[in-house]
């Protein structure tokens, strides 16, 4: 039995090392790989990725760009979409190739009911050789965030750069079995259970352990926040800086602060409708400010994103039900998959923007609200409490349900008067501009290139 189990992972073996040395061979000069197998999703993500896409074209570096995608859409019609979405043509661009990912699907977590990350980890391993199988490169840079593959690309003598939004895996979520709260990733049947509780807290330190291994095997690496490297740092034994996500604030700055077309006690949610970004805490959080007061009946909640897949319509018929529940659906509109113009017609007839991820990684909502003008309410931690919002000068940060309707009610009563804080929030969010990243993305990326 022992002798067939060691068979098995030396045939796993020679298997990697016969595809290391495939890769190499097959490698092609002056091209660089993209891996980012959702670039059409619309979110801060993608926004990321074609930003780098834009600035290493105008570089006039000479190389072609490969984007490792499993979206099923032509190139043109992906194109077509990032212009629609963020402004940025690249229509009909001949530099530009994308390979297919037939393993993305390896990827997602609906996949794994039950040991999820572990799934993921290996799905990502399995896409990253299929990507740099079906093309090699001599750079790769990652900006989604699949550091399960970079161990194979470094056997393959690939360089490695990778642009991290968030730690696969972190002592945070570690803390929070630790304490047995649920979360999306922590669900209330397991969060109950003692027992079950610390198996999965030691199934997150061999995560983590794994993760601390893999992560190493890049070359840089850039973190979107503060929050970001401090958790990288701890894990990873690489180069690794902070480089803020490019957000498009020019036009949102040229929204008048105290535009005609405001409607009193409107308050904007810009993100994908996935269960991290929890919009549920939103509903809750009205339906205490309608109850606390009355005169808020006539306020209302829009709830702006993009909605990829089965899994994010049915996110939405979620919540759709829950505004129902808290007698909150005469306040609530639902805007999905809206054209940038439309965004920005709702985001010019908001007073307050509402923001309610724990530990998000960044966020660049945050940002684009802010510019625009808005009071901003933001989740107490990750990257708007370390980089973004002081409280009280350039937004308002909540945790409880409570806790963000005090402040919906303090912003709601309070826009006209608070004319210091939007001032003072224009100008920090100044950092995060397109042009900054861009600059120190050059700068950074500048000797990794064939």
């Amino acid at each position: 039995m022992i002798w067939k189990i060691v068979l098995f992972f030396l045939c796993i073996l020679g298997y990697i090392i016969y595809s290391s040395i495939q890769v190499r061979k097959n490698r092609r000069r002056k091209t660089i790989g993209i891996l980012h197998p959702y670039s059409n999703a619309g979110g801060g993500g993608e926004r990321v990725l074609w930003v780098v896409v834009k600035k290493l074209i105008h570089m006039k570096t000479g190389c072609k760009i490969v984007i490792y995608s499993g979206d099923s859409e032509g190139k043109e019609e992906i194109l077509e979409k990032t212009k629609k979405l963020f402004g940025i043509d690249l229509v009909g661009n001949q530099d530009i190739e994308f390979v297919m990912l037939n393993r993305r699907k390896w990827i997602e977590a609906v996949r794994y009911p039950v040991l999820t990350l572990l799934g993921q980890l290996l799905g990502s391993m399995a896409m990253m050789m299929e990507a740099l199988k079906k093309c090699s490169v001599p750079v790769l840079i990652d900006t989604h965030g699949q550091a399960a593959g970079y161990w194979f690309a470094k056997l393959s003598g690939i360089r490695v750069v990778a642009y991290v939004h968030y730690p696969f895996i972190s002592t945070d979520m570690i803390q929070r079995v630790r304490e047995m709260r649920p979360s999306y990733n922590n669900s209330s049947k397991i969060a109950n259970i003692r027992t079950v509780s610390y198996l999965k807290i030691y199934y997150y330190k061999i995560l983590l352990f794994l993760y601390s291994i893999i992560g190493s095997c890049c070359d840089l690496a850039l973190c979107n926040s503060s929050w970001t490297r401090n958790h990288i740092q701890a894990l990873w034994k690489t180069t690794i800086k902070v480089l803020y996500p490019p957000c498009d604030i020019k036009v949102f700055l040229n929204i008048p602060l105290n535009s005609p077309s405001k409607h009193p006690m409107t308050a904007i949610s810009i993100g994908q409708f996935r269960p991290e970004k929890d919009h549920e805490l939103q509903l809750r959080s009205l339906a205490l400010l309608i109850q606390k007061n009355p005169k808020f009946e006539n306020s209302k909640l829009l709830l702006v994103g993009s909605s990829r897949n089965e899994e994010d319509k049915a996110r939405v018929n979620y919540l759709r039900q829950r505004a129902q529940e808290l007698g909150i659906e005469k306040q609530v509109e639902f805007h999905l998959n809206v054209s940038f113009s439309e965004l920005l017609s709702l985001v010019e007839i908001s007073t307050v923007g509402l923001h309610s991820m724990w530990n998000e990684h960044f966020g660049i909502s945050v940002v684009e609200m802010m510019a625009a003008g808005l009071i901003t309410i933001a989740n107490n931690s990750g990257g708007p409490k370390e980089d973004i919002i002081k409280h009280k000068v350039t937004g308002l940060l909540a945790s409880q349900p409570e806790e963000y309707a005090d402040c919906l009610e303090y912003a709601f009563d309070n826009y006209e008067s608070l004319e210091s804080l939007k001032i003072q929030a224009r100008q920090r969010v100044s950092e995060f501009s397109e042009e900054n990243f861009e600059e120190a993305f050059q700068n950074n990326i500048i000797n990794f290139l064939p």
